[in-house]
């Protein structure tokens, strides 16, 4: 996992080519101008899923937490402050089994909350547990955008 500033960004590439191109085209992007909804980058390899709605309170007791197989998972808030809860995925049985045309597992475990503020990214890989659009103060309104990455 890694959390950053999206002018940070650039220290980030080499990591993978479609991250690269994922990190180039995030740099490049009128964010004002978008709504919700899905746009493609470069076919299957590199999509992003624009979201708008409000976080969630959530108890750690009810929480899952997702996992993917195929792809690089970039959260980018473009506005308001998004948590995200994390932790490794130490090779535990799922409580849903992996889906493969949705690419996800579901997972129970302990986890870790990392916040997230406009202009922030974070970069989520297989390995790594993830329960995004929480809060553990107030619901908030968020906006940002999911670029999937093929690994």
């Amino acid at each position: 996992m890694i959390i950053d500033k999206i002018e940070n960004s650039g220290k980030h590439k080499g990591l993978h080519s479609n991250l690269d191109m994922a990190l180039e085209h995030l740099n490049s992007m009128n964010f004002e101008s978008l709504v919700s909804g899905a746009y493609g980058i470069h076919g299957d390899d590199v999509y992003m899923i624009v979201k708008e709605g409000k976080t969630r309170k959530i108890e750690q007791s009810e929480a899952l937490l997702e996992a993917h197989r195929q792809y690089i998972d970039l959260h980018y808030v473009i506005e308001g402050t998004e948590q995200i809860g994390v932790a490794p995925l130490n090779g535990g049985a799922p409580v849903k089994a992996y889906d493969e045309k949705d690419d996800y597992a579901l997972f129970k475990a302990s986890y870790e909350v990392v916040t997230l503020e406009s202009g922030m990214f974070a970069i989520l890989y297989p390995e790594d547990l993830h329960l995004p659009e929480i809060t553990m103060d107030a619901v908030s309104e968020l906006k940002k955008i999911v670029i999937k990455v093929r690994i």
